[in-house]
């Protein structure tokens, strides 16, 4: 499960949508609806990804800064996994332009399932991806 496209435009991109979460399967970012942001994805960001509380001991973790062949990744661990799913849930996700976050993928888990729930819009500026458990 690999998901690597930067994305380059000479104009600021904003979209407004009804998100929910955003899926990341195979080879597919699917962003389903729930409730309405503005997700800014060319304008200056604050590289934050903090997550909330809501999940309890099954809270995602960011683990930061983790070097592989001289270049840092951030990643992404914990979650609630139900059978095939795995939940994660931020009350911020940022990633700035030079930043390469991705989520852990553990052994029989197809869909990794996120949602933000701070009142700020999120900005994709950087690579997110997914990657076998760090273990």
């Amino acid at each position: 499960m690999k998901i690597h496209h930067a994305m380059s435009y000479d104009k600021p991109l904003r979209i407004y949508a009804r998100i929910l979460s955003f899926c990341l399967t195979s080879t597919v970012l699917t962003i389903c609806s729930l409730s309405e942001v503005e997700v800014s994805f060319f304008s200056p960001a604050q590289a934050q990804i903090t997550p909330d509380n809501t999940l309890g001991a099954e809270s995602s973790q960011l683990i930061p800064n983790i070097p592989i062949n001289g270049v840092n990744y951030d990643f992404i661990e914990g979650g609630a996994q139900r059978g095939a799913n795995l939940f994660h849930s931020f009350s911020q996700f940022n990633i700035n332009d030079t930043q390469r976050v991705y989520f852990s993928n553990p052994d029989g888990v197809q869909n990794i399932l996120t949602r933000v729930t701070g009142g700020q819009a999120s900005n994709i500026l950087g690579i997110l991806g997914v990657k076998p458990r760090l273990t």
